[in-house]
């Protein structure tokens, strides 16, 4: 069956949040199977994956309102401190020179996924003994053989910025070893001091004039595209950056399993203290190999990483999903030797230029999601910061900019972000008994269904729950497990 399938996982308890403490509430489900397109749809109404797991804040009730947020590829320019990033990456490049990095250098849009499961409470035992338990007897597919899901709980540390403190010696001059000077002396002392302080005056100016007037470098700088900004030179280093399809699992990722595992098992265990059992091969796989995704006839759709190799040696991978309308960032991670090139602000550079490269091959695709902004959680303000990023707003699921939604996050940190107060969601589900479930491996209408059977109140619940979270398309599209 080519069709997308989910087991809902109703949960209405809350749970510890990684990020203030607090009570986080969140929906969720387990995708055995989703096109791209159904995905798409998800995640224009606020959901994001996390291997098969798919889970959707519950903003009304969650302690950090997690807001969808995205970039405009297209229209994006680099900002000052990009271009010093890329400046310092050409330099190691082509000669081996490494720089100190700031602790806001190196912010990657796809290490926040560590709090946001923590905030979720993703409990890997009891969502797989569930699952395992309804599924069993039920329905036979490949696509469900694993349904185990990682535990990730750990946060990102910030990188601190080097500073050197350089301590200067005063010397005091013993005024009585100078001679006693006549007043002529003094005048004509006094004279010449003034006029030395006016040279150095007029130097300054001409300096500061001279400056004024763009240089040819300077000019050539701000006459940079974005592209040329990411054209790496060749010199005594070499970067190759490879996109590699990893559902279905294609043998250039097979190839690379060993390296890449490697390199997140450094990642984690040096940047968020992971434990070396956290890291395992099983969970890395489970939690940044497993996809829903199914493939699609347009080959660049899909879940993929995008491997970034120095000299032939794997140093970071960052973990994509490829949509019909945008990238997605699922996650980031680099080995630690390598920090001091801010590899995830660099990574996202060269996500947005894939962006860009690949909507000349899909038109529509010209979106970069970013996946979640709390704006209650000081470190992802850095993704607000990105320029031309919107918000999606959670009750009428459109988009904003973001520098007009701020103001109404700092008087709180829940709100409707379409000003249009008459305006709802346009994908509200009006005939729930149109949605699709599976049972007993056959597909049917819930019309269908309760035609022929009762169903129990919790049961009803659950998927009018399940329809109201994935709007009227999805619900109609894909199939609704029901043991």
């Amino acid at each position: 069956m080519d069709d997308g399938i989910i087991q809902w996982l109703p949960d209405s308890k809350g749970h510890t949040c990684g990020y203030c403490k607090g009570e986080s509430f969140c929906k969720g489900m387990w995708a055995y199977t989703l096109p791209a397109q159904t995905y798409q749809d998800l995640i224009d109404r606020g959901w994001r994956r996390s291997g098969k797991y798919c889970y959707k804040p519950e903003m009304t009730k969650t302690c950090c309102p997690s807001y969808t947020i995205r970039c405009d590829a297209l229209a994006f320019k680099p900002t000052k401190s990009h271009k010093k990033i890329l400046k310092r990456f050409h330099k190691f490049l082509l000669n081996g020179r490494q720089e100190t990095v700031g602790a806001g250098d190196n912010e990657s849009v796809g290490e926040d996924d560590e709090s946001l499961q923590e905030a979720c409470q993703i409990n890997e035992a009891e969502i797989c003994r569930e699952v395992a338990t309804r599924v069993e007897g039920h329905m036979s597919c490949d696509v469900v053989k694993d349904l185990n899901l990682p535990l990730r709980a750990s946060k990102c540390d910030g990188q601190i910025k080097s500073e050197r403190t350089v301590n200067k010696s005063s010397g005091e001059s013993n005024q009585s070893d100078k001679p006693p000077q006549s007043r002529e002396g003094e005048q004509l002392h006094n004279i010449y001091t003034t006029k030395k302080k006016a040279l150095r005056k007029q130097r300054w100016l001409e300096k500061q004039k001279t400056e004024d007037q763009p240089s040819q470098s300077r000019l050539k700088n701000a006459e940079k595209s974005f592209e040329e900004w990411l054209d790496l030179p060749r010199g005594k280093h070499k970067l190759e950056i490879r996109l590699v399809r990893t559902t279905p699992y294609s043998s250039e990722a097979e190839r690379t399993t060993d390296a890449s595992h490697a390199v997140y098992k450094r990642y984690q265990m040096k940047i968020h203290k992971d434990s070396e059992d956290k890291c395992s091969i099983s969970n890395w796989k489970r939690f940044l190999v497993d996809s829903p995704l199914l493939p699609e006839e347009d080959p660049l759709l899909g879940s993929f990483h995008h491997q970034y190799w120095l000299d032939d040696r794997l140093i970071a991978v960052g973990v994509l999903d490829l949509l019909p309308y945008c990238v997605s960032s699922v996650y980031f991670y680099y080995d630690p030797e390598f920090q001091f090139l801010s590899l995830g602000t660099f990574a996202s550079l060269c996500e947005i230029k894939l962006t860009r490269e690949l909507q000349k091959t899909l038109p529509t695709m010209k979106y970069y999601y970013m996946g979640f902004y709390i704006h209650t959680c000081p470190k992802m303000r850095y993704k607000g910061r990105l320029p031309n990023s919107d918000l999606l707003c959670p009750e009428a699921y459109t988009w904003h900019p973001i520098q007009k939604c701020l103001p109404l996050l700092e008087v709180s940190k829940y709100s409707r972000l379409e000003p249009d107060r008459e305006r709802r969601d346009p994908d509200e589900p009006t005939d729930i008994t149109q949605t699709l479930l599976l049972h007993k491996q056959r597909g049917l209408t819930l019309a269908d269904y309760l035609a022929r059977r009762k169903m129990s109140n919790g049961a009803f619940a659950s998927i009018k729950e399940y329809c109201h979270a994935v709007g009227s398309k999805v619900m109609t599209e894909i199939y609704f497990f029901k043991e």
